[in-house]
């Protein structure tokens, strides 16, 4: 666990130093603020946090989260993942969890892209994004279930709508 204000350094900054470590590239990082808003979370995942925690959590809910990080680890080994997302940020954000639980995970930027790395590669689960220019993810899913050899490959879409519609 860390605390995102550190003095005399913040958490952010140790975050990223402890990722740099050749000895812990897959640390899995608990950060813990006082201030949550989107804007804090982002920085906390693009330091390389794992988990996001704010004060005053529930008594036994951070010991749940070590738990957890701990009885998963190596749990995704072997499985290939197609991460498929125009937000260079988000697939670098799957990556590095689906990574530290050992997957492999393969990106494209959209439908356009993903289709050639599903052709040439085993997959065994796609995630995409729901809005994406060119081939967003609905497009990309309607592809994937015409193929016979991926007819039954899992798809997880992630999307910021909140349009009830799109999200059923």
């Amino acid at each position: 666990t860390l605390s995102m204000m550190l003095p005399p350094r913040d958490g952010l900054a140790t975050c990223r130093e402890i990722h740099a470590l050749p000895s812990a590239t897959d640390a899995s990082i608990i950060m813990i603020t006082s201030r949550d808003s989107v804007e804090e979370r982002t920085r906390a995942f693009e330091a390389g946090a794992m988990r996001f925690v704010t004060k005053g959590f529930p008594r036994g809910e951070l010991s749940l989260y070590v738990d957890e990080i701990m009885r998963r680890r190596g749990s995704l080994n072997g499985i290939t993942i197609l991460a498929v997302d125009d937000s260079q940020f988000i697939r670098n954000s799957i990556s590095r969890v689906l990574e530290s639980e050992h997957a492999t995970v393969l990106t494209a930027d959209d439908g356009n892209t993903a289709i050639p790395i599903l052709d040439e590669n085993h997959v065994d689960v796609i995630i995409t994004d729901y809005h994406m220019q060119n081939v967003d993810g609905l497009a990309l899913v309607k592809i994937v279930r015409s193929r016979r050899e991926h007819s039954a490959t899992p798809v997880l879409f992630l999307s910021a709508s909140e349009d009830r519609s799109a999200v059923i």
